[in-house]
């Protein structure tokens, strides 16, 4: 686990977005992804749930 994959995930806890968490830290929204997924699998478990929503 890196301090970057850290702040990301607390980020995109608080701000309860992956979109508005990569805003708030200048970063593109798969850097986001990539570190939670990477603490995900680092660790074996789920961390955010992630939902995708189909407009019509």
């Amino acid at each position: 686990m890196t301090l970057n994959q850290l702040k990301y995930f607390c980020t995109a806890c608080r701000t309860r977005s992956i979109t508005k968490a990569s805003e708030e830290l200048f970063v593109t929204q798969p850097t986001i992804s990539i570190a939670i997924k990477d603490l995900e699998a680092e660790f074996n478990i789920i961390l955010f749930a992630r939902m995708v929503i189909i407009w019509n």
